[in-house]
């Protein structure tokens, strides 16, 4: 699929796009204006004793920040929250609080924040406060807090010791392997190591002075409040514009991907481009959905000349006039589709009735022996007319030929229904009948059953001059389409193109204008105004 396929089925599916995109942006809107403002606050705390010492050393601050990792993990845990909701006397469940604590440490340093979000900004920086107290009563100044300060220091101080004595080792081990080396390189490198494990010790000698310090040493509070939560004043939500942005987005980027979906797993045809892509067949004609029309749409040719909808149909005929060689006018040509209720009679009829207004005698023939129906559409009689000329039951073929309103236009109805219909349309007879038909009209136009509905279209294809393969717009399946070309071109049938039908109308569009005069704007069809010169007749071919 190339970038104008993607364009246009972005194109065909826009209405359903700008819809998700209008209906997800204002359902947020709503939504999230209806939600209450959120408002943010928080508490620093000082984890460790570095607060009590103007110069601390590597070993508190080492302490500090072990015990801040500690205790950014009780913050949000029971005893701390369920604390805080009793102290404040609050009527909320401690799980529900939890959502909305968060605990953030400080790189490179001691410090904690506890941030509080609420609905209520003096709700708010309560709770923040009140947590940041309880988690300073679960360890106070007495004994148990500094039982498990100095269990942990002590835990430091023995992996301290066991390092330094295995660093200790080491340098031993490398002072006699340089004291035997010869080579000026090898002692220089045994030398490098032994001066970067001397600095390692060095290190983890004054860590361990200082821890053994720290556990010599008195009582100290190891979190203190240095920063109290303050009243917000300004929300930090609802997001409006960011809900309804991101909402819209998700609602476009969803109905694009369902519109992709549903053209991927869709196999009718769609438009010009596609059909004439995939079956490598010029498309003659793109008739427009007749709607709001008083006359049916076999009929609107003939009931309203002039309109936008008859313009579709001498496009039609124009192109199918300079799509054949001098030496093929003059002949007939055969109008059938790939299935049922897919308008090739009504195609028939309209093109018909613009080939006798231009000047044409033509013979309208229903060789949908099957389901005729054009002696209703034009209230002739039915009791002779193709059938009857096969079998012999009429005299000639102006006996059988009905008038029709349409001045040079004549149709050869269907006759009486046959139970051997292709049997009699691949009848010597028929040949002969359609030269018969081509001494008394111009054109001679043959409605037939659909191509893969019965062999009728096939044998008739063989015949004709040409066939008009009529597809419906979201309703053809492009594999059955191309079945029914096949079936044509294996019987030696010279398909001529193909008529688009039920293409949704396109004022000054895609293919082709509308021209309409004062006349039939007045009666409702709206459209460019041009002056039209009287038609003339044209010459038969």
């Amino acid at each position: 699929m190339g970038l104008q396929q993607y364009l246009r089925v972005i194109v065909r599916w826009l209405w359903l796009i700008v819809l998700s995109t209008i209906v997800a942006a204002a359902s947020t809107y709503f939504t999230t204006r209806a939600q209450p403002p959120v408002y943010r606050t928080k508490t620093t705390l000082m984890i460790g004793r570095t607060i009590e010492s103007a110069s601390p050393n590597a070993g508190e601050i080492y302490m500090g920040e072990q015990l801040a990792l500690t205790y950014s993990q009780l913050v949000r845990r029971e005893p701390v929250l369920r604390g805080a909701v009793e102290s404040l006397k609050l009527n909320m469940d401690w799980q529900a609080l939890a959502g909305r604590v968060a605990v953030n440490l400080v790189p490179q340093t001691q410090l904690m924040e506890i941030s509080v979000v609420d609905s209520n900004p003096y709700r708010a920086k309560a709770l923040a406060d009140a947590i940041a107290q309880q988690l300073i009563l679960l360890t106070p100044e007495g004994r148990s807090a500094q039982s498990q300060e100095r269990e942990f220091a002590s835990e430091q101080l023995a992996d301290l010791k066991a390092k330094i004595a295995q660093a200790k080792a080491e340098i031993e081990r490398l002072t006699k392997e340089r004291d035997a080396a010869i080579s000026a390189r090898r002692i220089q490198d045994l030398q490098s190591q032994i001066n970067a494990l001397e600095t390692k010790v060095s290190g983890w000698q004054s860590t361990y002075s200082q821890l053994l310090t720290f556990l010599q040493g008195g009582n100290v509070n190891v979190i203190r409040v240095v920063e109290e939560a303050t009243v917000p004043t300004m929300p930090i939500g609802p997001d409006v514009v960011g809900n309804v942005l991101l909402a819209a987005a998700i609602g476009m980027a969803l109905a694009i991907g369902g519109a992709f979906l549903i053209e991927y797993l869709d196999n009718s045809i769609k438009d010009q481009a596609e059909v004439e892509q995939r079956l490598g067949l010029p498309t003659l004609g793109a008739i427009a959905r007749v709607s709001n029309h008083d006359a049916p749409p076999e009929m609107v040719a003939v009931s309203d000349p002039r309109s936008r909808f008859s313009e579709g149909y001498r496009m039609l005929w124009a192109n199918l006039r300079y799509s054949l060689p001098a030496s093929a006018r003059g002949r007939a040509f055969l109008i059938t589709s790939v299935g049922p209720d897919e308008g090739k009679t009504t195609i028939a009829t309209n093109l018909a009735a613009v080939m006798a207004q231009a000047g044409q005698r033509v013979i309208l023939v229903d060789s949908d022996l099957r389901h005729p129906s054009l002696h209703e559409v034009w209230n002739c009689p039915n009791e002779l007319g193709l059938t009857s000329l096969l079998v012999g039951d009429a005299p000639s073929l102006e006996v059988v030929l009905q008038p029709t309103k349409v001045q040079g236009l004549q149709l050869l109805p269907s006759g009486p229904l046959s139970p051997n219909a292709s049997e009699l349309l691949a009848s010597p007879r028929m040949g002969e009948l359609l030269e018969e038909l081509s001494e008394l009209a111009d054109v001679t136009i043959m409605d037939t059953a659909p191509l893969l509905a019965a062999a009728d279209a096939s044998i008739l294809a063989a015949l004709v001059t040409g066939t008009l393969l009529v597809v419906k717009v979201g309703h053809t399946r492009m594999d059955a389409c191309a079945q029914a070309v096949d079936i044509i071109r294996r019987v030696g049938g010279n398909i001529l193109g193909i008529v688009l039908n039920g293409q949704a109308l396109r004022r000054g569009g895609y293919y082709y204008y509308y021209y309409e005069d004062d006349e039939t704007r007045r009666n409702g069809h709206k459209g460019k105004k041009a002056h039209r010169r009287p038609r003339q007749k044209e010459k038969p071919f």
